[in-house]
């Protein structure tokens, strides 16, 4: 039996929990998209729901620069950290406004939790005051900065709700077989 394949499989098992735990908790997160230059912008985002995941859903004010700017150019990342920032959750994607039709309407709604942080629901003459975004996530990649480690999971292995399916086992992508050895300055 392989020790090194052992343990990278148990390291592998780390990194899924890792992920759920994270995305599973509430904190905020930063999503980044493009401007009408090409400039990134980066915002914090705090009403989130990943139930769906590897699809998951925030709110946002319909009147704000992003829904404009993921509309012209869907590619986004998202990026979340463990309390400590001992461990980097980075999520790419595409994502794109839903349309506000009621029955995923009220499906958001509920599933956001805290809505503590939509300082925009207030600002709303007409509609629901707010647009959904949804993500639809095709990378994930997180990162240990203090280990010199990086890890590529795939989506579908990953279940923040705290509803693991039977095959949920981390299983790597091959990109991930090298990453753990390359140092975080390089690219993988």
């Amino acid at each position: 039996m392989n020790t090194s394949s052992n343990a990278d499989r148990l390291e592998q098992e780390d990194m899924i929990g890792m992920v759920n735990e994270i995305l599973g908790s509430g904190r905020p997160g930063v999503l980044s998209t493009l401007d009408f230059n090409g400039a990134p912008q980066s915002r914090w985002m705090a009403t989130s729901s990943f139930e769906d995941f590897p699809v998951f859903y925030t709110l946002t004010s319909p009147e704000s620069a992003k829904v404009e700017q993921i509309e012209a150019h869907p590619p986004v990342q998202w990026m979340f950290s463990s309390a400590d920032l001992d461990v980097i959750v980075n999520l790419t994607g595409r994502a794109h406004i839903l349309l506000p039709d009621a029955a995923t309407v009220k499906k958001v709604w509920r599933r956001i939790a805290d809505k503590s942080r939509a300082y925009f629901l207030g600002d709303s003459v007409h509609g629901p005051g707010f647009s959904i975004i949804e993500t639809t996530v095709e990378l994930v990649e997180c990162t240990r900065p203090e280990l010199g480690r990086k890890f590529f999971l795939n989506p579908d292995r990953i279940h923040p709700a705290g509803q693991p399916s039977a095959s949920s086992r981390l299983e790597l992508s091959a990109l991930s077989r090298c990453a753990g050895r390359c140092r975080h300055s390089e690219e993988v």
